[in-house]
């Protein structure tokens, strides 16, 4: 067995990617229409507040009854944020079609969806029948393949499912 140590000067060089900040990249654009499924509280809210942060002028809420607080909205449309709220089952198809066409209508195109449509049954999960569990996950699957399928042939920028 050796006892002596030998020590070698080994210099590596690895390639740098410097991405830009966030902020830079412009992730919304001004001229397009951002969409919040389902998130009409204080979760959408805060999406709101960043997306305008990053450039976005236009958002839509969605929900079975979307009730955005006037602050809030007051306060981003001082921002230059327009603000609308669309009443949307998203579990149902033909509401869809119809918040689509109030917003294609009124506002311009569509550039990003945000999915957060849920519904909440505190049970085991273990303990859920599959008609319950076929409820619960309606809003999010379903509603997700009716979105993706409206906006197949449209260019997002993003596309977001919150579980």
């Amino acid at each position: 067995m050796r006892n002596d140590l030998s020590i070698a000067e080994q210099t590596f060089q690895y390639p740098r990617k410097i991405n830009p900040k966030l902020s830079e990249l412009g992730v919304a654009r001004p001229v397009k229409t951002y969409m919040l499924v389902d998130l009409s509280g204080k979760m959408g809210q805060s999406c709101c507040q960043w997306t305008a942060a990053h450039g976005a002028q236009y958002v839509v809420f969605t929900s079975r009854d979307p009730k955005v607080d006037q602050r809030f909205i007051d306060h981003m449309e001082q921002a230059g944020v327009i603000v609308v709220s669309c009443k949307l089952d998203i579990t149902i198809k033909e509401s869809l079609h119809l918040c689509y066409q109030t917003i294609t209508r009124t506002l311009p195109p569509m550039a990003g969806v945000a999915n957060g449509a849920m519904l909440l049954r505190d049970v085991l999960f273990t303990d859920m029948d599959p008609a319950n569990l076929n409820k619960v996950l309606a809003p999010n699957v379903n509603g997700s393949v009716y979105l993706d399928g409206l906006y197949v042939d449209t260019k997002l920028d993003f596309f977001l499912m919150f579980s």
